[in-house]
């Protein structure tokens, strides 16, 4: 497919493939009266495919076309795959984004070769630790690698100050050359979340996940327990904690008093049941909703267009019964959204007097 194919595509038409708004990647059943659509839809949808790879699809390391899995949608390539489109196009470089990367840039193929992956959301969501980055084009001979750029002009945001960017020319794959000129990338950690907001968002993420998989890791701590003495060396737990929750690496140490509680004082075991005690729902009857919280809270505001904090009572319910049609007896408290509310206590009582349920 080449640049000027895509131009023509009608970008203004594109739509997020609502089977895949619970991150599944299936389908949603069809209506009746939508079925005589369906001939249509199926034209649209081939359509506009050569959009959703440009937005989707990914670099890897082999060689060809793979689908891709870890987004559910797209293609990942190969840099055969990059090199071919580069030629075709008459290009020299694709630059892209809409992958997070832990510099802030990344080359796949190898540093100068065929496409780089600029990402500028340092600490990406709160919670990846990733740094932010941005590329400067210029003509051969260019001084790119003056330290006083930036990557916003103070003035250009009142009151904001500028991310600070770290030396990037010491950085692997930093700077290249090209025959259409220089690039250089600059990478940045970016400052404007407070720092408690982002250990909030931090704790609450490892929190959520040790209520949700509680049995693995007790499980887990059991077979490391060869004694069966209900203690582990401080690092044993450490490694059982990360490999089950999948924690990075550089997440999990700096946590270890929060985890551990501060009671903990440096011991060099921990008891791994107290450990699990301390993690409780202040609402017990909303455990089973616990694995699809963030399903809830993404229909929610999906629901919620006018971004007011609120939804009506009836598309609470639509919204529950949505998750338990998806997930079916595993998330079967959504069939009575009405004990949802009631389990959510004084949420209940303001979407039974005003007929709305707040989201935040």
């Amino acid at each position: 497919m080449t640049l000027e194919q895509l131009e023509r595509l009608p970008r203004k038409e594109y739509a997020v493939n609502q089977a895949n708004l619970l991150g599944t990647g299936r389908p949603g059943l069809v209506h009746p009266h939508m079925r005589a659509r369906l001939a249509e839809i199926a034209a649209r949808e081939k359509e506009l495919r050569p959009i959703n790879s440009a937005l989707w699809n990914d670099p890897c390391a082999e060689p060809g076309v793979y689908p891709n899995r870890y987004r559910g949608t797209g293609l990942l390539f190969g840099a055969d795959v990059a090199a071919g489109f580069l030629e075709r196009s008459g290009l020299g470089l694709i630059l892209r984004s809409h992958e997070q990367v832990p510099e802030g840039f990344h080359w796949p193929y190898g540093p100068g070769r065929h496409l780089a992956t600029v990402f500028s959301a340092s600490n990406y969501a709160g919670k990846t630790l990733n740094k932010g980055a941005y590329a400067l084009l210029g003509a051969t001979g260019s001084r790119l690698s003056d330290p006083a750029l930036s990557p916003l002009p103070l003035d250009a945001a009142p009151g904001a100050a500028a991310p600070a960017a770290s030396p990037a020319a010491e950085e692997e794959g930093a700077t290249a050359e090209h025959p259409f000129g220089g690039l250089r990338f600059v990478s940045f950690d970016a400052e404007e979340l407070p720092r408690l907001r982002v250990s909030q968002r931090r704790h609450q993420l490892v929190a959520s996940a040790v209520l949700a998989q509680r049995d693995e890791l007790l499980a887990a701590y059991q077979a490391a327990d060869r004694g069966a003495t209900g203690e582990l060396p401080v690092d044993v737990w450490e490694e059982e904690t990360r490999r089950v929750l999948r924690t990075p690496p550089m997440l999990l140490p700096p946590m270890r008093c929060f985890l551990l509680g501060r009671d903990w004082g440096g011991s060099p075991t921990v008891r791994y049941q107290a450990f699990l005690g301390r993690f409780r729902l202040a609402v017990p009857q909303l455990a089973p909703l616990l694995p699809y919280r963030d399903y809830l809270v993404l229909l929610l505001a999906n629901l919620d267009a006018k971004r007011s904090g609120a939804v009506s009572s009836r598309q609470f319910a639509a919204a529950c019964k949505a998750l338990h049609s998806q997930f079916g007896a595993a998330a079967a408290l959504c069939a009575k959204p009405e004990e949802v509310l009631a389990a959510m206590g004084m949420a209940a009582g303001r979407g039974s007097r005003e007929g709305s349920v707040a989201t935040r």
